[in-house]
């Protein structure tokens, strides 16, 4: 979601901490440390989806290629 790829970047990649998201967002540290424990099991389950062959975007232009 939208919201999840904000809070990793900003979590991971900016280096911010979950009260500086927090505040940004109207939110105490502890929801946003929830966000980002939930951002993260997203972006495995998709990651795990994509090993899979499930339709991925790679899988298709694969097929398309061989």
């Amino acid at each position: 979601s939208p919201r999840s790829g904000e809070v990793l970047v900003a979590r991971f990649l900016a280096g911010e901490s979950c009260a500086d998201i927090g505040r940004r967002h109207g939110r105490t540290e502890q929801t946003i440390s929830s966000w980002v424990r939930q951002a993260l099991e997203e972006m495995r389950v998709h990651m795990r989806e994509g090993e899979h062959g499930s339709g991925s975007r790679l899988d298709h232009e694969q097929q398309h290629t061989d």
